[in-house]
């Protein structure tokens, strides 16, 4: 229940007869979600530097427990926290289809960025600084189960999906976008949501594909020129 949307751990602990093939080793198509913190490094040793450290742990613990909230009211399994970042994935261990997980995804950045909103706006009355974050989405096949050792055990995922995820951080960031998305989502979410398309990138790994940004969320500055 730590790390299952509650949604997902009641359904496994009403069947615990399937519990195992549920969080075993398999193969299945999941949507991962990414958030990271603009400028965290930074705000860090500011922090650091002024003997506010608790504050700090305290502040990312108030912020992760409105992302997780997010992401649990859409079904996602949080798979780790990674410094000032979230790594989601929509689709394991149960599987809705495709689109069901890509809304879903898309769902879930949309309330995590009105819960930051929200925080800043108290945080600002405060007189403390606000936060800034880009959420990223992709799509692929990944290894999910319980992996670990007899010590510890994680339930987690494996795969290109969760790399991209990762270099698609950059990209949100050069171009100035709050939630962006791979080839991947756009394909399952297009004829639901209005996206832009933010030119062709080369991810380290793999071919060059169109990068896009969730149109509703971004703000009007130039296009990215094709990176192709």
């Amino acid at each position: 229940s730590r790390y299952l949307s509650p949604a997902v751990a009641s359904e496994i602990a009403n069947q615990p007869e399937e519990a195992d093939g549920l969080l075993g080793g398999k193969l299945t198509e999941v949507v991962v979600l990414m958030t990271d913190i603009r400028g965290f490094t930074a705000y860090t040793q500011a922090m650091s530097s002024s003997g506010r450290v608790v504050e700090l742990v305290e502040r990312l613990n108030v912020y992760f427990s409105e992302v997780v909230e997010a992401l649990h009211g859409q079904g996602a399994t949080v798979d780790k926290f990674i410094g000032d970042a979230t790594l989601a994935v929509f689709g394991a261990p149960i599987h809705r289809g495709n689109q069901v997980e890509a809304s879903a995804a898309i769902e879930a950045a949309l309330e995590i960025e009105a819960r930051l909103r929200s925080l800043n706006q108290t945080w600002e009355q405060q007189g403390e600084t606000s936060w800034q974050q880009v959420i990223v989405l992709s799509f692929g096949t990944v290894i999910s189960g319980n992996i670990g050792s007899s010590r510890r055990m994680d339930y987690t995922v494996i795969g290109d999906a969760v790399n991209t995820a990762s270099r698609l951080e950059a990209v949100a960031k050069q171009c100035q976008r709050t939630i962006v998305m791979s080839q991947g989502v756009a394909d399952l979410v297009r004829d639901q949501w209005p996206l832009e398309d933010l030119g062709r990138f080369e991810i380290r790994g793999q071919t060059a594909q169109h990068v896009y940004a969730l149109a509703s969320v971004t703000n009007p500055v130039p296009k990215a020129a094709d990176r192709s």
